[in-house]
């Protein structure tokens, strides 16, 4: 606003500001601090005390650990140190800087709650449908990328070529064929909740037998080479081959002079290395098998365990089994039943072997990077078409082999111009072309790119020999590539080489679709970008793989060229149906419980003092063998908030289903004697609690040598300890956890989720009630006790806060009119429309209904989806307001009658008798920009009677020395430039404000 416009040098006293919004202001003045301005400063900041701030954390950690290991031994000594469930939270950091921590806290209640089933299994007992979850996971899914994680919008528009999804904005470039998609939009977070509630929680791969897989693959691939096998290299190198072909005697070159002749010798080394290199695939296909078969044993006895749910083009929910290996299992929702599957996906730990360094002969661990089989899915499940529900599918495992064969593709349509010429690249005829490397095994002869290409690919699987034609027609239904593929190059990708399916149409599933482009390796220099087959073109997150149907070898490219060419197809991989393998629910005996408090009056009696927080949800679950060696032994542990993120989200599988209490999602007051009685330094809270509010540090008001321009800045010793404070205050959320003996040597999980109501609600007031605020509110204070309420709701991640109703002014045509005021100037009488508006500024001085103050503050627990308010309502007495009537109406006028009407009869003859602080006058202060210091004493002087307002000026700094006391308060209407309060001169007159006393310094933990 005008702040702005005078921080950039701009001369507002001379401008008339009196249409302009803040925005329009804001963008008269510029943004000169940009992000790029402060984000530069921060990063030399931190760059130049990146050491010190190093040395300072350490020396703080050191520190700390000497006072706790000297606080033990101190409770050792009095015969403490046992350990409760009310155990210090002194290690909660909830600001993350060194050596700041917590207040302490205790947990209350917890034995209180009472146990109820915590059902963690669903799926298959919910009524919807598949074909309903999918259409409300499409309405909620990413449509825009602007969306982001949260966002919605209302406008989507989809390509009638590709089905890409745009909003009004973003769709742009590529141009895409957009037409409107009219759907109902689902919020996110709504969908994520309910999808939560359908999936199961812990499921587990049965009826896989590894043995079997194992040897079901091996089966496959006995016809084949062992060169088929994933990790296995393609065949001996024909250098090798070559070499060892060479006849004894025969001569050769050798550089650019001489001449050798292949001896016997040569001949026998060369056969050696075809031997070593044939004896190498041979264990490489050895070790294929192995890890092929520890994968599989790695899944079949794994449990899975619910992490969270992500949002994307697809929805994508993941399940991890805590293990040394990440065993993966990930739900894909797409927009149909085609697009949907479940997937199996294990990331091994690094493997570590001893080798020898040869430079300097010693031993040494190196990484190795796993083997190829673990690269792709070793087992999906697509939903079946009319699924009843989502664990409904045949499952398939990835057998180690690669399928090769030979497709013919040839071009069809009409040509259009290739991707190059489309951006004004050099076309072939061109002599200045510049030569493009070619991938390994193509003609260099050939042209690497065409200017041209076709509008259209027709692929045809070719029959192998030696193939019969029972094998031929699997090997088509297997690997369904063939049809007639459409170029869509308005539609992205890379390279603009989008080609879509249009003949055949699918027969089994009629929403699958095929789709032939160019797929990318990330982080490769592009010789091996492949151009694949697959049921979807999208985007991929990070992370993630796409399946191909097959690829065709990289020197393949569009061009013009007529007739059929051959090209070589590779799968990652042949997918074995298992018919015996089923996704099933675990803890179907509903063992897991729930605590919650047993009502409202209970729980309230228990939130109180900022030095204790109340338990509000408990969970026990058994506990799986990988994952209890991750939980504390019997006594409970309190887990960081803002240094636990895995923690928690290994605790998601259970804590997704926790049902907030009702008791606590709606405003509850906090009992004031409960509220004030913790000691707090060893004296009971006050109104502004130094823990939870600590006092801000005070302003210096200061002024450079040689400058007459005053500016405010926070001592800085003040400053730093009141920084520390803030993250010292007591954690409005407290969660702890540990692990007990079960029956049959099982484990079980405790999970207790507390809250501090107290400490919130000490910030709140702290804003509204006393310390600054009182100093700074001008409007007097009801004799009434503030009230103190809180409650704890799910907090929904939304990209903007909720649209709020349109601000509009009221009308007071109904108002009642007031008369003309006395004192008025009869010439000028006011119109009945401003008479309703003076009429209405009376009865706001006059007005005795006092105005509720409200402040809230509120503390997020991501990890948990919890938000937690502390609400402090207090009742003052305002009057007055803004009086927004359209240009012309008469604001002046009626303002000046507001005045008449409001007279008062002060000062009284006797009224400096007595000392006072302040000069007590009668006067109505008017500010005014500069430019209407002339109109506003005519106006004063034409609307009210002759010698009825006396008026005084004040239009520099200079004017007030030329002013009495008795000036003033003789005076009825006092009007100031604002520029006078802005000036420096202004500033020198100030009496120096009186010292307050600086905050205490913050207590050390306990």
């Amino acid at each position: 606003g005008i702040e702005a416009l005078s921080l950039q040098g701009i001369p507002v006293d001379d401008l008339l500001l009196t249409r302009e919004s803040e925005g329009q202001m804001s963008d008269l003045a510029g943004n000169a601090m940009t992000t790029t301005v402060v984000g530069a400063c921060m990063l030399s900041a931190l760059l130049l005390m990146k050491d010190e701030l190093v040395e300072h954390t350490k020396k703080v950690n050191a520190k700390l650990k000497a006072e706790a290991k000297t606080k033990e031994s101190e409770a050792r000594k009095a015969g403490g140190g046992s350990k409760t469930l009310a155990k210090s939270a002194a290690a909660l950091s909830v600001g993350g800087a060194a050596g700041s921590v917590a207040a302490a806290s205790t947990v209350e209640g917890a034995d209180d709650l009472k146990e109820e089933d915590l059902v963690l299994c669903c799926a298959t007992d919910r009524k919807e449908h598949t074909s309903d979850i999918l259409d409300r996971a499409h309405r909620s899914a990413r449509l825009c990328v602007c969306e982001a994680q949260t966002g919605s919008r209302d406008a989507i528009y989809r390509c009638e070529d590709c089905g890409h999804t745009a909003c009004a904005d973003c769709k742009g470039r590529p141009e895409h064929n957009y037409k409107r998609h009219d759907i109902e939009r689902i919020a996110p977070d709504v969908f994520s909740a309910h999808l939560k509630q359908t999936l199961p929680m812990r499921v587990k791969l049965s009826g896989l037998n590894v043995a079997a897989e194992v040897t079901k693959a091996k089966k496959l691939a006995e016809k084949l080479d062992v060169s088929k096998l994933v990790g296995v290299a393609d065949g001996v190198p024909r250098r090798l081959t070559d070499l060892a072909a060479r006849p004894v005697g025969e001569t050769y070159q050798v550089g650019k002079e001489r001449k050798s002749i292949w001896t016997a010798i040569d001949k026998a080394n060369a056969e050696k290395n075809v031997a070593n290199f044939e004896k190498k695939m041979v264990d490489d296909a050895k070790a294929t098998w192995v890890a092929f078969a520890e994968a599989l044993e790695t899944i079949a006895g794994a449990d899975f365990m619910f992490r969270e749910v992500k949002r994307a083009d697809v929805w994508t929910a993941r399940y991890v089994c805590p293990s040394t290996d990440e065993v993966v299992l990930e739900l894909r929702l797409g927009r149909t039943v085609a697009q949907s599957d479940w997937r199996v996906v294990v990331k091994p730990a690094p493997a570590m072997r001893e080798i020898t360094n040869e430079e300097t002969g010693e031993k040494e661990l190196k990484e190795f990077a796993p083997h190829p089989v673990y690269q792709w899915p070793l087992a999906r499940m697509r939903l079946a078409p009319g699924a009843s529900h989502l664990l409904d599918g045949v499952w398939d495992v990835l057998a180690p082999i690669e399928h090769a064969f030979d497709v013919a593709i040839e071009g069809k349509g009409e040509k259009k111009k290739n991707w190059q010429t489309e951006l004004g690249m050099i076309g072939n005829d061109d002599p200045e072309r510049l030569d493009i490397s070619l991938p390994d095994g193509v003609d260099s002869n050939r042209a690497p790119w065409s200017d041209l290409r076709w509008s259209e690919y027709v692929v045809t699987t070719l029959k192998t020999d030696g193939m019969t034609a029972k094998e031929f027609e699997q090997q088509k239904e297997s690997f369904p590539v063939d049809g007639t593929y459409a170029l869509h190059d308005k539609c992205g990708t890379a390279m603009a080489s989008l080609h879509k399916r249009v003949d055949p149409k699918p027969t089994l599933n009629k929403s699958a679709e095929a789709y032939f482009f160019l797929d990318p390796v990330r982080n490769s220099d592009g010789k091996e970008d492949f151009f694949v087959f697959a049921d979807n073109h999208r985007r991929l997150q990070y992370g993630e793989h796409r399946m191909h149907a097959a690829r065709v070898h990289h020197s393949f490219r569009p061009s013009d060229a007529k007739g059929k060419e051959t090209f070589a197809c590779r799968t990652d991989g042949r997918w074995m149906k298992s018919d015996e393998v089923n996704l099933i629910q675990l803890d179907e005996k509903r063992a897991a419980k729930q605590g919650v408090p047993k009502n409202a009056k209970a729980l309230s009696s228990r939130a109180g003092g900022c030095q204790a927080a109340v338990a509000i949800m408990k969970a026990k679950v058994p506990l799986a063998e990988v994952d209890a060696s991750a939980w504390p032994e019997d006594e409970f542990e309190t887990l960081q908030n803002d240094r636990s993120s895995e923690v928690f989200q290994r605790l998601a599988w259970f804590t997704s289903r926790l049902a907030l209490p009702s008791e606590v999602r709606s405003f509850t007051t906090l009992d004031e004697k409960r509220l004030n009685s913790n000691a707090c330094g060893g004296a009971k809270c006050p109104e502004a609690c130094p823990r939870c509010a600590p006092s801000p540090p005070v302003l210096q008001w200061t002024c450079k040598a040689g400058e007459s321009k005053i500016t405010a800045r926070e001592d800085p010793r003040q400053a730093a300890a009141y920084e520390q404070a803030l993250k010292r205050r007591p954690a409005p959320f407290v969660v702890q956890w540990r692990k007990t003996a079960a029956a049959a040597g099982k484990k079980l999980g405790e999970l207790v989720i507390a809250v501090n109501p107290a400490t919130l609600a000490h910030r709140a007031l702290a804003n509204v009630y006393s310390g600054v605020a009182k100093e700074r509110s001008a409007a007097p204070q009801a004799e009434d006790k503030p009230t103190v309420e809180w409650q704890v709701v799910k907090h929904e991640e939304r990209e903007a806060a909720v649209a709020l109703a349109d601000f509009t002014l009221k009308s007071n045509r109904s108002d009642a009119k007031a008369p003309q005021p006395k004192g008025w100037n009869t010439k000028f009488p006011l119109r009945p429309e401003q008479l309703r508006s003076l009429g209405w500024m009376i009865r706001q001085e006059q007005t005795t209904e006092p105005f509720v103050e409200e402040e809230v503050a509120e503390s997020v627990h991501p990890a948990l989806g919890l938000r937690m308010d502390g609400r402090a309502r207090v009742e003052r007495l305002v009057r007055g307001g803004i009086i927004a009537d359209q240009v012309g109406y008469g604001k002046t006028a009626i303002t000046i009658g507001a005045i008449l009407a409001s007279e008062i009869k002060f000062p009284l003859p006797n009224a400096m008798a007595k000392p006072v602080n302040a000069i007590p006058t009668k006067a109505t202060l008017v500010l005014a920009p500069s430019q209407l210091l002339k109109q506003w004493p005519r106006e004063v002087e034409k609307f009210s009677a002759e010698g009825r307002l006396v008026t005084l000026v004040i239009r520099t700094v200079a004017d007030i020395s030329h002013y009495t006391v008795q000036d003033f308060q003789r005076a009825d209407v006092v009007i100031c430039a604002t520029s006078v309060l802005r000036s420096p001169l202004y500033f020198e007159r100030l009496p120096p404000p009186p010292p307050r006393a600086p905050p205490p310094p913050p207590r050390p933990p306990p």
